[in-house]
């Protein structure tokens, strides 16, 4: 689902994008993830002014996942640096 023209992805990708994060809670491709939260936070804002509290919450609660997949890879990524650090330290040292 790779996309390389101006990385603009339609609403349907986007949408592919938010099932998989929620519901197996893998992260996006960088590219998407801006477009992601814009179309997240636009449903969530409309929602509520639609008076639709119940789809505004849903939209919230997406957004939370985000935010969790997000960091969950960020922490993946930090403790697998710190580890290739170790590691070259070691070479240094030896």
């Amino acid at each position: 689902m790779e996309k390389e023209d101006n990385n603009n992805y339609s609403e349907e990708e986007l949408d592919d994008y938010i099932e998989l994060i929620v519901s197996e809670h893998s992260p996006p491709p960088h590219e998407a993830r801006n477009q992601i939260l814009q179309l997240l936070n636009r449903r969530r804002v409309q929602a509520v002014c639609n008076g639709d509290y119940d789809y505004a919450e849903v939209q919230d609660k997406n957004l939370r996942t985000y935010f969790q997949v997000i960091q969950k890879e960020d922490n993946k990524l930090d403790k697998s640096n710190q580890l290739e650090m170790m590691n070259l330290r070691q070479d240094f040292v030896m």
